[in-house]
């Protein structure tokens, strides 16, 4: 054997014997590991303020996710040891760089709290106390080779109390960013006139019915009922557990209210019947049975449900649908966890792998619901200038890699997801884009790195903001002049 070979594997000898002294290093820390200081856990459990908040991440929290979350989830250059091992880092390294990328783009710490803008802060909020709770992190390969990243329940405990005093301070603030609300009237009210209009609007009808449900998008688009109480965004999704009504449990879209009403809401439909459920802090949730219009054309869903079986699925077997009422308003929707099974899919639809295509016969963009025209009326004289906004910015997202993520299969599994790759969608998001950009918050970990494209997106995500806020003027306009 040459002195190279001798050199390697003398090396590597020496390389496993330090990782693993290492390694019981790290595992005697963990066994040693003291609960969190009690100083700090009854800062955090008395913080009222973003202010507060702020000031409890850089002082308790930080130092937590610098100990144990840096290795994965920053920008940081330094890598685990086996990743510099002679011959073991011929796999330890690909391995290792895989999961450090995957953890960079699900979630990242480098630039602080954000408590700037606040549907981030609540997304920063929700990802720490749902980590923490579910257990998942470090993953399992990590606990065996770096046992010292666990945390102790002292810090689990810290962690999970400085987020859930977190949602209580920014979830108000949440609320007032909402449209007119109803007032002082209860959720029993507000349920009754919201049945009653809605079945009229959306009366159960053949679930192939086009013109039902052109009819029922366009009533929907105006109720007041619905406009006038629901905060804006709007979050959508599918209830994980039946009986558990916190949105943060459950993964959510944002959206603005009159693009789901005539997106999502329209598909189904309703009998008038409605049950409320009293929640803590005066909250309620609103029960609505409701029948799915499973069989139109593909082109009248928001996006292929169907490239994912379970959810296409769970969309036709949905037996209520549970409006969340909260600080006087609808914050949420969900499909509800309880289901009718004897509900099935009325046809079967293989995924192409496209979001979106071109009808063969009309040779129109579909599907034609996510665009400006399936929007706003005839006569708004934003609708063409806005689409071209949004194709500008559209084009830019893409060469930037921002549309990997923000689209319906939610790649980097963001508790709120944004959908950027749809018109409709991006609406909801116009003033969010703006301001990520503007901070150059986006991509995690280093935010685009060429100056001169994160520029020109913020040009066109400027337009696109300015043209979005003056359609949805005009409609809101052109209603009151019409009462």
């Amino acid at each position: 054997m040459s002195k190279t070979s001798w050199r390697k594997v003398a090396l590597t000898v020496a390389g496993l014997m330090v990782f693993g002294c290492a390694w019981a290093f790290g595992i005697a820390a963990v066994i040693k590991a003291q609960p969190g200081s009690e100083t700090a856990l009854h800062e955090v459990k008395n913080q009222k303020t973003p202010e507060q908040i702020v000031a409890n991440y850089e002082k308790h929290i930080r130092p937590v996710f610098e100990a144990k979350c840096a290795q994965c989830h920053t920008s940081m250059e330094s890598r685990p040891f086996v990743y510099h091992i002679p011959l073991v880092s011929v796999f330890s390294k690909p391995y290792i760089d895989d999961i450090i990328r995957a953890g960079r783009v699900e979630w990242e710490f480098t630039k602080g709290f954000p408590s700037e803008r606040t549907g981030s802060s609540m997304e920063f909020l929700l990802k720490v106390h749902d980590t923490v709770q579910a257990g998942t992190m470090p993953i399992e390969s990590f606990r065996y080779l770096r046992p010292w990243t666990t945390l102790s329940k002292g810090e689990e405990e810290l962690l999970t109390t400085w987020a859930e005093t977190g949602f209580k301070v920014f979830e108000p603030q949440l609320a007032s960013a909402g449209r007119t609300t109803l007032g002082q009237a209860d959720a029993h009210a507000l349920a009754k006139a919201m049945a009653e209009n809605l079945a009229q609007a959306c009366p159960i009808a053949d679930p192939q019915d086009q013109e039902a449900h052109v009819q029922c998008a366009a009533q929907l688009g105006s109720l007041e009922v619905l406009h006038g109480n629901m905060r804006d965004p709007l979050l959508w999704g599918q209830q994980k557990k039946a009986g558990d009504y916190v949105l943060e449990h459950h993964g959510t879209t944002r959206f603005d209210p009159m693009a789901w009403s005539k997106l999502y809401l329209s598909l189904f439909m309703f009998n008038g019947q409605y049950k409320v459920e009293p929640l803590a802090e005066g909250a309620a949730a609103i029960r609505m049975p409701v029948s799915f219009r499973g069989n139109l054309d593909a082109g009248d869903y928001p996006y292929p449900f169907w490239h994912a079986e379970k959810k296409w699925q769970a969309y036709h077997t949905c037996a209520d649908l549970v409006f969340i009422f909260k600080n006087h308003q609808i914050v949420g929707a969900l499909r509800s966890a309880e289901n009718k099974a004897e509900r099935v899919a009325i046809r079967e639809v293989k995924w192409d792998k496209k979001w979106t295509w071109t009808d063969e016969k009309t040779h129109t963009e579909q599907p034609h619901v996510a665009l400006y025209t399936n929007l706003f009326s005839a006569g708004n004289p934003y609708t063409a200038q806005l689409d071209g906004a949004f194709r500008n910015l559209a084009k830019g997202l893409q060469k930037a890699e921002c549309l990997d993520c923000h689209r319906p299969d939610n790649q980097a599994q963001m508790k709120m997801l944004e959908m950027l790759n749809y018109p409709n969608q991006a609406l909801s998001g116009r003033g969010r884009i703006l301001e990520v950009l503007q901070q150059n918050a986006m991509p995690p970990g280093d935010g685009l790195k060429n100056d001169d494209e994160r520029k020109s997106l913020l040009a066109f995500a400027t337009e696109f903001k300015r043209l979005g806020d003056a359609a949805f003027q005009f409609e809101t306009a052109k209603t009151q002049t019409a009462k």
